[in-house]
Formats: structure tokens, sequence, C-alpha cells
């Protein structure tokens, strides 16, 4: 992949580069229910299936786990490398045939596009990471392509983690009741006990 960016780098041609990230829909399940010996069949049959759905122009190979990667740089439009999720989706309609057993298998893709000349190998990487965290969290079967707002979203999730940590030492964590009113009787019935976070910049949380 690096070799490829540094080539077109080189060029100097800001044509339109693809990575995406595969990864297995309920692995674990398939790993605790199944057993190594059919999972080791699992993989070697979806890197066949990908190895076809992504086709000779594109680098496909396994990352670790149940995770693959693909990336290509062959000049294609962006609107044709968007269509390439959806052929890795259709390959995962027909069970997999294992020794023995029969296993509905799918995967959820993260893709990131990019025609910027200073894309290197770790941005595009961070990119797909996010699409397929926001992927994985759409539910199963999903393709969600990689944009802006991702970023902003991930470092203002990030930067609310390490404000949280600091919050219990800093005095900002309270105790508040909110009373349980009942209709029919018109009285209060009880009350929740909330835990409450006056941020320093966002308020009440």
């Amino acid at each position: 992949v690096k070799q490829a960016l540094d080539k077109r780098r080189a060029s100097g041609q800001p044509s339109h580069v693809a990575l995406w990230i595969v990864d297995i829909d309920d692995f674990k399940h398939i790993n605790d229910t199944k057993g190594h010996v059919a999972v080791d069949n699992v993989l070697i049959e979806l890197g066949r299936r990908l190895t076809a759905a992504f086709g000779p122009d594109t680098i496909c190979a396994r990352l670790g786990g149940d995770e693959f990667i693909a990336f290509c740089a062959n000049g294609s439009t962006a609107e044709a490398l968007t269509l390439i999720a959806a052929d890795v989706q259709a390959s995962m309609r027909h069970e997999f045939v294992i020794p023995e057993r029969r296993l509905a298998v799918d995967v959820s893709i993260g893709v990131v596009i990019s025609d910027q000349l200073e894309e290197d190998v770790e941005s595009l990487m961070v990119k797909a990471d996010l699409a397929i965290y926001a992927a994985k969290g759409n539910g199963k079967a999903t393709v969600v392509q990689f944009h802006d707002s991702m970023d902003t979203q991930y470092q203002h999730r990030q930067q609310l983690k390490g404000d949280l940590r600091d919050a219990i030492a800093n005095g900002q964590i309270f105790l508040a009741y909110q009373a349980i009113h009942d209709p029919r009787s018109n009285r209060i019935v009880g009350c929740e006990a909330l835990a409450r976070w006056n941020h320093p910049v966002h308020g009440l949380i």
C-alpha cells in the first residue's frame, strides 16, 4: 500500500484509491460454538470469496483474527470503487459449506475512498477503522463509507473520555434525585438517583 501511494504521489496525479476493512459479524459466536477447525475453514473460504469479489486489481489480505483488508489504486472512479462493496456483500449470500457443516456468514465493511495526494497508509487505516466502527454500530451485514464528520465525532468522543477520567477527581460529578410521579394519585411515589456531570464546557451531562 505504501509503495502504491508513494508512486501515486510521485506522479502528481490525484487518482482515487480505496481501502476496505472487512470484519466477520458474530465471529466470537462462530468460534465458541463451531470450533477452531470450522473457523479456519470459514476464514479460508472468506479469503477466496473476497479475492474473487475485489478482483485482480486489488490487494487483499488477512490482518488477523476475523479482519481482512483490501486496497485498490487502479485509477477507478469513486463511483466504481463504491460499488465493489456491494459485490462483496453479494458473495456472502451463499452459505459457507465446510466439512459436515453449513454456515451463514455476514460481514461488515468500512471503506475510505480518497483522491488526496498527501494520503498515507496510517491516515487511510485510521479512516477505514472509523468506518468499520460505524458499520458495526449500525448492525450486521452493513457497509459504511468514511466521511469527514466521523473524524470530528471520534475526536469529540476521545476528548470526552479524557475529560471523564478527571471529572471525579475535580468534583464535577454529583448526585441528583428525580421524582417519580403517579398521575393517578397525584403523589410522588419514589425517585431515581442519577449521576450528573457538570462539564466545564458542555454543561450538565
